[in-house]
């Protein structure tokens, strides 16, 4: 099984996974603006450890604040928030707890 539910348990098919997914409500666990720093953490729902270790299952992430970085796609430029931080978890608490960290750690900089 690669989908899990918030609580961990997993999800039967990927037609489930996808009504979850796109509730904004259930993906999104935290998002704030620190400073010029945008964090964000969500439920992923889909395994990222890809079978090597526990299901990572939330990804906290970094961007910039702005959308700055343009990236030409199919003959369009396309304005995108840079990167800076990726960390995933295993449960939602985890994923709580790295988000802290990562809000910590911007506001020192």
């Amino acid at each position: 099984m690669i989908y899990y539910n918030r609580k961990g348990q997993p999800i039967a098919d990927t037609l489930e996974w996808a009504k979850l997914i796109e509730d904004l409500n259930y993906k999104i666990v935290k998002q704030e603006y620190i400073g010029d720093y945008w964090i964000s953490t969500v439920w992923l729902g889909l395994d990222h450890s890809f079978g090597h270790g526990a299901p990572l299952i939330f990804e906290t992430m970094v961007f910039s604040k702005e959308e700055t970085e343009e990236v030409r796609i199919l003959n369009r430029v396309r304005k995108f928030r840079k990167e800076f931080d990726q960390v995933r978890y295993t449960t939602e608490q985890e994923a709580l707890a790295g988000h802290h960290e990562l809000v910590e750690k911007y506001r020192q900089i």
